[in-house]
């Protein structure tokens, strides 16, 4: 061991700063996946209470008497009223629709 030409001490000190170097890039990695994964948890419970709501939602829209066959007083039954729930999708076969206009014309 004797043979090394580098100095002790500075071996010591290039090992120590490359080992806290290591420390500090782990803990921050730790940190990263501990913020994703609360991240991920709060996301899975947000999109499970709306995805109840939108459930029951779409549950009580039947039931409110619309489109039953019921008249108003003019005697014309009333069309349903579509919900943004029940019509999610038509938001982006609008963006869809755009874009396959904009490559066509």
């Amino acid at each position: 061991m004797n043979d090394l030409k580098t100095p002790i001490a500075r071996l010591a000190r290039l090992f120590r700063d490359a080992r806290d170097r290591w420390k500090a890039k782990a803990l921050e990695r730790q940190k990263r996946l501990r913020a994703a994964q609360v991240r991920i948890r709060d996301l899975e419970h947000s999109r499970s209470y709306w995805k109840e709501r939108a459930l029951a939602a779409e549950g009580r829209a039947p039931a409110s008497g619309v489109g039953d066959g019921e008249t108003d007083a003019n005697g014309s039954e009333e069309a349903p009223v579509p919900t943004r729930v029940a019509n999610h999708h038509h938001g982006s076969l609008g963006f869809h629709l755009m874009k396959i206009c904009n490559i066509y014309q």
